[in-house]
């Protein structure tokens, strides 16, 4: 009995530092991993189908709200996601047709990397990114 206790203080000391370390990950690797979530997003972001614009502006939200709370954890981090993110719409965008029939947030987006081809200038522009409403007829 006395062993399991003194295995699970040695597992518990060795697993902490590096738990807490990637928290806060900055290092390549870190960064790296940040950029290829963004890609893998950015790619189920392509597919996506709702089934209505309350679904889509859920979606959409919840994003903008990952996105600010990294901007608050890990600004580089954050910069690495949308460099990430930016790739994947850019190549997108390049043979994209009206076939591939992407709803009006995702086009928003799209324009958003469009607009801003270096990702830190999402940093400086952070506060007038806001999801509006699809007009009728648009």
């Amino acid at each position: 009995m006395r062993a399991i206790g003194t295995y699970i203080l040695i597992l518990a000391g060795c697993l902490g530092p590096w738990a807490l370390a990637q928290e806060g990950d900055t290092t390549a690797l870190g960064l790296r991993f940040y950029e290829k979530l963004a890609q893998r997003d950015a790619l189920y972001e392509q597919s996506m189908r709702f089934l209505d614009e309350e679904d889509a502006t859920d979606y959409w939200s919840d994003q903008r709200n990952f996105e600010r709370q990294l901007q608050q954890k890990n600004p580089r981090a954050l910069a690495a996601y949308l460099t990430g993110k930016q790739s994947v719409y850019l190549n997108h965008l390049q043979h994209c047709t009206d076939q591939c029939g992407h709803e009006y947030h995702y086009q928003r987006q799209a324009l958003y990397f469009l607009e801003y081809p270096q990702a830190e200038n999402y940093e400086l522009t952070f506060s007038n990114y806001k999801l509006g409403k699809r007009k009728k007829g648009h």
